[in-house]
């Protein structure tokens, strides 16, 4: 995809003489082929409550180098790890060295820890006898 920029620009020049002042205007368009940036994260993923997991982004299609910034407060990098207590999604927008930016969005699934319980109708007694 290439998105196309037109920029307007008035060119001016004066020339001043002794008895009158000459203006000139010149409008020219320039026209700038802007390719959007492309940024990947790593894949969506499960963790279980308590754990955390290492969540990254890369850009692509701009100028480098490229900075990465994370919602949720995680702040700067192209890595983070994260260890989130429900559901999360991160937001991770990339900027090039032109100050293009683009985003991607990975979302770590959080599953609770599981449960289990011994009750004495649930055991069962074994004999065994050892031989001397």
């Amino acid at each position: 995809m290439v998105i196309r920029q037109t920029f307007n620009i008035e060119l001016t020049s004066y020339n001043v003489g002794a008895s009158n002042e000459l203006h000139m205007a010149q409008a020219m368009v320039f026209q700038y082929n802007l390719t959007p940036i492309t940024v990947t994260t790593s894949a969506d993923v499960s963790i279980c409550l308590g754990n955390s997991r290492t969540i990254t982004a890369s850009a692509s299609s701009g100028t480098g180098p490229y900075t990465y910034s994370w919602s949720n407060s995680l702040g700067t990098g192209s890595s983070k790890t994260v260890s989130p207590s429900t559901t999360t999604t991160y937001t991770v927008t990339a900027t090039d060295a032109n100050g293009c930016t683009g985003t991607d969005n990975i979302t770590v699934t959080v599953t609770a820890n599981p449960t289990g319980s011994i009750s004495p109708d649930d055991l069962q007694i074994i004999n065994v006898m050892l031989k001397q």
